[in-house]
């Protein structure tokens, strides 16, 4: 939260592999980050603009002043706004067991091979195991 760095982890994957919408409590422009990697947020529900915020006490009020948007809504109601959500949550689900998976492997490689060109070491004499090749096409 108090890093300025640009750094997705298992807490923003956790409630996509489970179905769930999410609010990233972390440094500015994370929620820009992870959509730039073709997720969809909950901006319909959720005044996003605290992933703006540079000071990290104003961003982490604006956090909480949207949670507690939740507080007096009935179960019922949360069940429906859930129900709206939901074509943003499979598609964060989906996206994440496939085009992302796609996307990071190549990521992954590609800075591999930038590593090396600027050592100056030849990528044709790197082992790629049949796993990674297969994933990067």
């Amino acid at each position: 939260f108090y890093h300025k760095k640009l750094h997705l982890t298992e807490k923003v994957f956790k409630p996509i592999v489970t179905h769930r919408p999410f609010v990233i409590v972390s440094s500015p422009g994370q929620l820009a980050y992870l959509r730039s990697y073709g997720f969809k947020t909950f901006d319909k529900w959720i005044d996003e603009s605290y992933d703006d915020i540079v000071d990290d006490d104003l961003r982490i009020e604006k956090i909480v002043k949207e949670l507690k948007k939740f507080k007096g809504v009935s179960s019922i109601e949360l069940q429906e706004i859930y129900q709206q959500m939901l074509p943003i949550v499979e598609h964060n689900f989906h996206h994440f067991y496939n085009d992302f998976k796609k996307h990071i492997v190549n990521e992954m490689v590609l800075n591999f091979k930038t590593v090396l060109e600027n050592a100056k070491i030849s990528s044709s004499n790197i082992y790629y195991p049949d796993a990674i090749k297969r994933l990067s096409q």
